[in-house]
């Protein structure tokens, strides 16, 4: 697979949810549509975080699959500031490491006894963070929407 390509594809991500993040209004740091919900800022730090987590994952020293400790992090308190700081500080990063892979390392078969993509090819992961980040930009939306903002469409480069 053409890194080239999938650092496009990953910019492409980013460029989708930067597009419906620009209808976030300041001042909704804790907003939550329901008791208990992570907060838009919550989210946003979330998809930073995750982004970081996939990096590391598929191009540093693995998976980590202490999911109740990364819970717990996710549930910190965080400002819509430190979030939009969170995912600019872990974005390039993680495209910077698609970039310098080579088609070998990403067509390498991730090991079976993985817990996550474990018999798929590396690059196949990367869809793992496509998929995360759609997520979550639609949770936004309707975040957006229990606000009264019409979430614009994401799809604009």
């Amino acid at each position: 697979m053409d890194p080239k390509l999938l650092a496009e594809m990953a910019r492409d991500d980013r460029n989708f949810l930067d597009n419906v993040l620009k209808a976030v209004p300041e001042g909704k740091d804790d907003y939550t549509p329901f008791p208990g919900g992570l907060t838009l800022a919550q989210q946003i730090a979330h998809i930073g975080k995750t982004t970081e987590w996939f990096r590391e994952g598929l191009f540093g020293s693995g998976f980590n699959m202490d999911f109740e400790a990364l819970f717990k992090e996710m549930l910190q308190p965080v400002t819509l500031a430190e979030a939009r700081k969170i995912l600019e500080e872990t974005w390039d990063p993680y495209i910077a490491a698609i970039e310098s892979a080579t088609p070998e390392y990403l067509a390498e078969i991730l090991p079976a006894d993985t817990a996550l993509f474990g018999g798929l090819p590396r690059w196949r992961g990367l869809m793992g963070n496509t998929d995360h980040v759609a997520h979550h930009r639609g949770a936004i939306s309707v975040y957006l929407r229990g606000m009264g903002i019409t979430p614009p469409v994401p799809y604009m480069v």
